[in-house]
């Protein structure tokens, strides 16, 4: 019946279509966690250099009364105000852990991406790190002006839902977006022909 070949005709190509796809998709998933947990085995070495890095490079932005201070791989946070109207100190710790896991994640995604070339794949790589590192320097003005806050007493900052979004969900959500944004085309069909015109 017409109907019923359609349907059939249908389902064989859907068939033929979903069987590389999901082949590509398991091994991609299977290689992204086989590099997140060597990258994540070897990142205690690098992020202390990474965590200097960052704290040089925010230090002079920070509020005055902001002290930064990279101690093996976390960043420890002091906040100490001497005025006449407020004399208050905190000190608290951004955790490794909590900071980096994104940027890892975001390598390995990369890694992983399939019919990249070694040198398309190193300038990724090069390019994902840099914005990383500016969404964590971003991090670092906000948590720091967060803290300036909350010791001051103020909790306008603390209450701005921007503020919060940014840390609770922004944080997770842009090494996706930075990795969607440069292996997208590496997925849309023929993505073998993309990878050959690429240089």
């Amino acid at each position: 019946m017409p109907m019923r070949g359609r349907l059939l005709s249908g389902y064989y190509r859907w068939r033929s279509w979903s069987s590389p796809v999901r082949g590509r998709l398991l091994r991609f998933a299977v290689i992204a966690l086989a590099v997140l947990v060597v990258i994540a085995l070897l990142w205690p070495l690098i992020a202390p250099t990474y965590n200097r890095l960052l704290v040089g490079a925010s230090s002079n932005l920070v509020p005055h009364e902001v002290t930064l201070a990279a101690e093996g791989s976390d960043i420890i946070v002091d906040v100490e105000i001497q005025r006449p109207e407020i004399s208050a100190s905190a000190s608290g710790t951004i955790k490794s852990s909590s900071l980096h896991y994104g940027l890892l994640f975001l390598m390995a995604l990369i890694a992983a991406t399939p019919g990249l070339k070694l040198s398309r794949r190193a300038k990724f790589g090069a390019i994902a790190l840099v914005c990383m590192f500016i969404i964590h320097f971003i991090t670092m003005m906000v948590v720091t002006r967060l803290m300036l806050s909350n010791v001051e007493g103020g909790g306008s900052l603390a209450s701005n839902p921007w503020m919060v979004l940014f840390l609770t969900i922004g944080c997770d959500l842009f090494p996706l977006l930075v990795w969607g944004a440069l292996s997208f085309r590496y997925w849309i069909p023929g993505p073998q022909k993309v990878a050959q015109t690429a240089t």
